[in-house]
């Protein structure tokens, strides 16, 4: 039903005339907690936003913004990503970065819309493709940019669904070399860093929800080993129950400490 303000329609759920409410991910992270409410794993496609002049004037003005626009969006630590994180949710104490809530969005939104190819293809099928091969590869960029190793799971049984560029770097493997091995192959092997010690730190997600821990990982391509710190959350993304691995390099003074 439609209220007068998102405000109103955040009174009603927490008074129960209204199961659910739907509001921009700005208000709702701002002022959930405020009525007790919790978000969920729903995201809807996001409105375009544009810098809008009249027909023929200002040209410059208007290629100077979209230039500024691109640079900004290609660096994780520029003033655009500042400002977003600035007004955006606060920061987390697990230590993940700001913007990969942001593409955590993004993803599910890429996966509502590939649950929606089918119909879609019938009436817009050229331009429905474009859009959707350009939204994947804006959001691969920050995928890719963003400074820890990023490694995507299934579920139950740990298997290595997606990895980022970082990861790739950290561990000495290529894309296909770390979806084609299994988690345990990255750890040191030495307790307790076993393969049976990385599938109980999995199951403990499941059952006890976010975990951040000290661990040491092996590299594929020498043998090194190294300590990480590693963070895991269950996530959604599309129809898919995953757990989201961010990992972060550390020095033994660090797991000291």
């Amino acid at each position: 039903m439609p209220t007068r303000s998102l405000d109103e329609a955040f009174v009603m759920v927490e008074r129960h005339k209204a199961d659910i409410a739907l509001a921009n991910h700005h208000f709702g992270d701002f002022h959930a907690q405020n009525y007790k409410l919790k978000d969920t794993p729903i995201v809807f496609q996001p409105a375009k936003l544009f810098f809008a002049s009249g027909k023929d004037r200002n040209k410059d003005l208007l290629e100077t913004i979209d230039k500024h626009l691109r640079a900004w969006q290609g660096e994780s630590n520029s003033l655009y990503f500042e400002i977003i994180r600035q007004w955006g949710p606060a920061k987390s104490t697990e230590r993940i970065p700001g913007e990969l809530w942001w593409l955590l969005a993004g993803l599910g939104a890429i996966g509502l819309i590939a649950s929606l190819s089918t119909f879609l293809a019938r009436q817009h099928a050229s331009r429905q493709t474009e859009a959707l091969r350009e939204s994947e590869a804006r959001l691969r960029g920050i995928f890719d940019s963003v400074s820890e190793a990023i490694l995507i799971h299934e579920l139950h049984t740990g298997r290595i669904l997606q990895v980022n560029k970082r990861m790739c770097k950290m561990f000495g493997c290529t894309e296909a070399e770390a979806l084609s091995h299994s988690i345990d192959q990255f750890a040191s092997g030495n307790a307790p860093y076993s393969a049976d010690d990385a599938e109980r730190w999995l199951k403990k997600v499941i059952t006890d929800g976010p975990q951040l821990f000290n661990w040491q990982v092996k590299r594929l391509d020498n043998g090194n080993l190294f300590p990480v710190e590693v963070s895991l959350r269950s996530t959604r993304l599309g129809r898919e129950n995953c757990i989201l691995a961010v990992v972060r390099k550390t020095s033994i003074h660090d797991q000291l400490a």
